[in-house]
């Protein structure tokens, strides 16, 4: 499903992700959508594919009108995130300091 970036922000830091980042990668990512519709329609093996993998790959197809149509008009944001995991000591100390606090 989408969501606004801040919630999966929040997600990953309670699933205990550290240092999570976002950027917002609408202007780099905005011109691929349009590569790809006009590399599909304009080529062969995209032809081939939309005859393989059915109506399924058409509807895609047509969707991502919509997606650049929402992206023209800052209604669509392309966000990437970046974090890390924690090392084995904090995430020992993290599970310890969530049981003391269950105990209370």
């Amino acid at each position: 499903r989408l969501a606004p970036p801040s919630e999966y922000a929040t997600n990953m830091r309670r699933l205990g992700l550290r240092h999570v980042s976002q950027e917002d990668w609408t202007h780099r990512a905005a011109p691929f959508w349009g590569e790809v519709a006009w590399s599909a329609a304009a080529n062969s093996k995209g032809w081939k594919a939309f005859r393989q993998y059915g109506w399924p790959l058409v509807r895609s197809a047509l969707a991502m009108r919509h997606v650049i149509s929402a992206i023209r008009q800052g209604c669509f944001k392309l966000t990437a995130f970046t974090a890390s995991k924690p090392s084995l000591s904090e995430a020992q100390k993290e599970a310890d300091r969530m049981a003391f606090l269950t105990d209370c």
